[in-house]
């Protein structure tokens, strides 16, 4: 069986790279390509260098712009891409499933679906929509993923979201159907570090340094505070951010952006982890930080309530007195292992690539017979 993965529209495996997102983007391709027949196929909005950043036999690239040539305008880039299918038809493998990274590109494998007549699988980590609607985008761009939602819905064969809370907002823009399926996203592995040897007046937080992410938040909650925070990413706000903590007297680092592997050595080093999103898809970070062992405090958002149950596996954000949270479980370490135990457990039940692995093959199985 050969899978046809259409990348976000733009994005080019070059992009996860530089973005520390690569080895863990194509985790779970690697692992279902060694331990079941399926090969694949990387449609990628690249240039022939994508196709030297994977080294895996089982993985095959088509990059965009190696055959078409990138225009400077990023509208330009949208109108050709409805001709990609017809430019490119001849260059892929024998496929029995297209399958998208997530929704915004969707229009391309839609049009291959037609042309290849075989099954789409539609994958989407977020409702770009709602998205849309919080940031007050203009009105055309939300019409434009509203448009977007409901045609991917009408031709694909599956419709696949991280999120119950995704899924009934997808609902609500599409009429129910047995098309639409939870697939949750997938966590590598549990990495068991003991308490007593990560930091104890740092705090861990990880992601682009953006408005949605609010780390202003983070700073105001720890500012005046012997604690010191640390936020792995990069972005436009960084010398804003490191303004604001100035002023607000918070000890704040910036690591910069780290490649995923590296990453998840990091967060092991650490007791603490907080996210202050304003708004989230189905959170990778949140995620990765109850997998390696730390407790993690959060925003509540509709996706956020779907993992953590309060003062059992993780905490809400629901003061500003986190800090005097933090110095109570340094002084009531049997209390802080529980709670990081539970964390454990939500993982091991949900989010293990092993059972993300099972459900995917059984998308395929269920679409190609």
């Amino acid at each position: 069986m050969n899978v046809i993965l259409v990348f976000t529209f733009g994005v080019s495996l070059k992009d996860w790279l530089e973005t520390g997102l690569l080895s863990r983007e194509i985790k779970l391709y690697e692992e279902i390509a060694k331990n079941e027949n399926i090969t694949f196929t990387f449609l990628t909005f690249g240039d022939k260098s994508d196709t030297e950043l994977i080294q895996n036999k089982s993985i095959s690239v088509i990059p965009i712009y190696q055959y078409i040539k990138k225009s400077k305008n990023t509208y330009v880039n949208f109108i050709k891409s409805f001709g990609i299918p017809f430019l490119i038809k001849n260059k892929i493998p024998k496929s029995h499933l297209i399958k998208t990274n997530q929704l915004f590109g969707s229009w391309i494998a839609i049009i291959l679906k037609k042309i290849l007549k075989i099954p789409l699988f539609v994958r989407t980590g977020f409702n770009p929509y709602e998205f849309k609607v919080i940031e007050k985008k203009a009105f055309k761009i939300r019409v434009f993923y509203f448009l977007l939602i409901k045609i991917s819905y009408i031709f694909c064969d599956i419709f696949t979201v991280t999120s119950n809370s995704d899924k009934k907002n997808i609902q609500n823009i599409s009429k129910k159907s047995k098309k639409l399926v939870l697939h949750r996203n997938f966590i590598t592995n549990l990495s068991f570090k003991d308490y007593e040897d990560r930091y104890e007046y740092k705090i861990f937080s990880v992601g682009r340094l953006i408005d949605q992410k609010n780390f202003k938040k983070l700073i105001e909650l720890f500012s005046d505070s012997i604690f010191e925070v640390n936020i792995a990413g990069d972005g436009p706000d960084r010398e804003a951010l490191l303004n604001y903590a100035e002023k607000k007297n918070c000890n704040l680092k910036l690591l910069g952006q780290i490649e995923n592997k590296e990453l998840l050595k990091y967060y092991t080093n650490y007791k603490f982890f907080l996210s202050t999103s304003n708004y989230e898809g189905n959170p990778k970070a949140l995620l990765e930080a109850m997998a390696s062992g730390c407790i993690v405090f959060t925003t509540k958002n509709k996706n956020s309530l779907e993992i953590i149950e309060n003062n059992k596996n993780g905490f809400f954000i629901e003061s500003n007195n986190i800090s005097n949270k933090v110095e109570n479980l340094l002084q009531n370490p049997e209390l802080a292992k529980k709670i990081i135990e539970n964390g454990y457990e939500t993982i091991r039940k949900n989010y293990l690539i092993e059972k993300i692995i099972e459900d995917e093959i059984r998308i395929y199985n269920s679409l190609i017979g």
